[in-house]
């Protein structure tokens, strides 16, 4: 067994901030200061965890559900009474102590030696307890490690899984339990999809009082694999709150309104689970591409509309479908002959083209530049829409009106059924439908879609 670690460990060279990396042979010196950053929270981490009632708090604002994709920002923790995050009932309802978190975070700052996290956080020669006083207002809340796009963040992957076992008698006994189980920790030093964290173990000791348990670490490899079958919690980079969804525009009679009803990413991870910029779930695009009263001579360079939807990893992983019903277009009108349903994963930086030149482009209804208003002629479009994604393009596809609606109840070739991959969980869709159901599009890769449609 011990060999066994051994080799495993070799094989994760590439996590140590000063080796090259497949994906980045030289870390850039921000991504060494971030590295070295991400270590010192981890290593205060250890400590403030050994208390139940931190850890539950730390645990509550990621169950909120207020940032997308399973996370929190240290900012929030560190100023829980400016935090819009501690006043939503979300995270009332886990019933928390608030500001645990934050004094024993500040109290391991003054013991201990973490010099980039206290030139962000000052403690002015303060002993630990008073220090915990002088963040009591916000210092300064614009540096780097304290934005939303860039602060270091506390990332839960398969929260999910263990939402069932979020409890207060749970968190209460943690400490006293020897099967409880506290969070493995591990910092984002590399963009990579494994890493070493710091999985936390109780050794058992007699003292005056009698038998108790302390928490020691361990090394492990925090992968995938790993995160779904123990809790894991990763220090890193960047959260952003959840969005309030669009108000779908109004209706009107005879309106032909076309929806993404249902999606499914089922083999792959876009991004990587550790990463400085852009790690975690995956957000995916779903962009609509048309030509409709452009000027004739132009060429197309923006999306008609978008609207991007967040998969876990676990959502990937598991391939579970999710209920989206966002509008993909508000009304496909007659004069409309041809549309493409494009669709991306975003990144941070990298870029792809969707592109097709005049004799591949659209046709459809087009204004005549200089002529009477409201004249127009049928003609073909190019297009040529460039966007941040290190990936391939997941769908570029062009369907004419009579083709789409003339066969939008129709099987596809992948039948109607939705079933998860992993975990037997199967459905149907027959929204704005009194008989039969939607069909599967795009089954054969790695995403599949419900394309639905309602008239008004």
């Amino acid at each position: 067994m011990f060999s066994l670690f051994l080799n495993s460990c070799k094989k994760e060279t590439a996590l140590n901030p000063n080796s090259n990396f497949p994906d980045n042979p030289i870390l850039t010196q921000q991504e060494r200061k971030l590295a070295m950053l991400n270590k010192e929270v981890a290593r205060i981490l250890q400590e403030v965890y050994k208390d139940p009632a931190a850890y539950r708090e730390v645990n509550a604002t990621i169950y909120s559900g207020y940032y997308e994709d399973e996370r929190v920002l240290l900012k929030d923790l560190l100023f829980p009474e400016y935090s819009s995050l501690y006043k939503t009932d979300s995270f009332k309802i886990y019933k928390s102590k608030v500001g645990i978190f934050k004094t024993k975070f500040m109290e391991q700052l003054g013991k201990g030696e973490y010099p980039l996290l206290k030139k962000y956080i000052p403690l002015q020669n303060m002993n630990p307890i008073s220090a915990v006083t002088t963040i009591g207002s916000p210092i300064d809340t614009a540096a780097e490690i304290f934005s939303n796009s860039s602060g270091v963040s506390i990332y839960f992957p398969y929260s999910e899984t263990f939402r069932s076992s979020f409890t207060a008698a749970y968190f209460d006994d943690i400490n006293t339990d020897p099967f409880g189980e506290l969070a493995t920790i591990a910092p984002v030093i590399a963009n990579a999809d494994s890493a070493i964290g710091s999985q936390p173990f109780r050794v058992r000791f007699y003292d005056v009082d009698g038998w108790n348990y302390n928490i020691n670490f361990r090394n492990v490899i925090v992968n995938d694999a790993y995160a779904e079958l123990k809790p894991t919690h990763v220090v890193g980079s960047g959260a952003r709150p959840v969005s309030d969804p669009p108000i779908p525009p109004p209706t009107a009679p005879q309106i032909k309104r076309v929806f993404i009803g249902w999606a499914q990413l089922k083999n792959k991870q876009y991004d990587k689970f550790f990463s400085f910029s852009n790690g975690g779930g995956s957000e995916v695009k779903f962009c609509r591409v048309s030509a409709y009263l452009q000027l004739t001579n132009q060429q197309v360079t923006t999306f008609a509309d978008q609207f991007e939807v967040q998969f876990k990893r676990r959502d990937i992983n598991r391939g579970i479908w999710k209920r989206i019903y966002s509008v993909w277009d508000a009304d496909w009108v007659v004069s409309n002959l041809e549309q493409i349903i494009a669709i991306y994963e975003d990144d941070t930086e990298g870029t792809k083209t969707f592109t097709a030149g005049l004799t591949a482009g659209l046709t459809t209804t087009l204004t005549v530049p200089g002529a009477t208003a409201g004249t127009t002629t049928t003609g073909t479009l190019g297009y040529s829409i460039t966007v941040k994604t290190q990936d391939e393009i997941m769908l570029q596809s062009k369907y004419t009106r009579v083709a789409y609606f003339g066969g939008a109840k129709a099987d596809q070739a992948w039948g109607f059924q939705m079933c998860d991959k992993k975990g037997g969980v199967c459905r149907y869709d027959n929204t704005f439908l009194t008989t039969g159901n939607w069909p599967i599009y795009n089954g054969g890769s790695n995403l599949s879609y419900i394309w639905s449609y309602n008239t008004y």
